[in-house]
């Protein structure tokens, strides 16, 4: 907060997805889930199209002429996420690609964007989700790792995340004091 001359909390992303990514930017909505309940979890390709489907309510993923809705693969207010993809040695397969993990970056920052309104909340929900639940990097051996900044009004997170030996998640976090930049 005392980084910025108005008391701003920023995040940013830059894409270097070598002209293959999904550049649409979507809202995600908050949502509200019975206790219990159990979202879907879909297959991130990293590509446009990133998503194609009904589910999330979207009218810029429903299908285009050609596009087939995705198959899921299991089962936030005021929060910001910018997302850079780091070097890791390990990965890790997703469910349905011969691995055990569910979650990758853009899923478990959706599942934050919709059930958080701290960004404290949000690293503390994603962490414990990855570790639960298995967590998979999108590249080979130099993008399987994920870098977010993650932040609200009040205070901001660097939260790295990153697979080892497709069987367990390492998850690290730095609070940014508030008169300090990350990145």
């Amino acid at each position: 907060k005392k980084a910025t001359a108005d008391g701003s909390v920023l995040c940013t992303h830059s894409n270097d997805g070598e002209g293959t990514t999904d550049p649409r930017l979507v809202y995600v909505a908050a949502q509200d889930y019975a206790e219990g309940s159990k979202r879907p979890v879909f297959f991130s390709p990293e590509a446009y199209p990133r998503y194609v489907g009904k589910e999330r309510k979207i009218p810029e993923y429903f299908p285009k002429p050609g596009q087939k809705s995705m198959i899921k693969i299991g089962e936030i207010p005021q929060v910001g996420i910018g997302e850079s993809t780091c070097s890791g040695i390990y990965g890790a397969s997703p469910i349905g690609q011969g691995g055990k993990s569910l979650f990758s970056v853009d899923e478990l920052s959706r599942v934050a964007m919709e059930r958080c309104s701290s960004s404290r909340c949000a690293v503390q929900l994603m962490g414990d989700l990855a570790v639960e639940h298995g967590f998979y990097g999108a590249g080979s051996f130099e993008g399987t790792s994920e870098s977010l900044m993650v932040t609200d009004p009040e205070e901001g997170f660097i939260f790295h995340v990153l697979p080892v030996f497709n069987l367990l998640i390492e998850c690290y976090l730095l609070k940014l004091p508030g008169h300090q930049a990350g990145y």
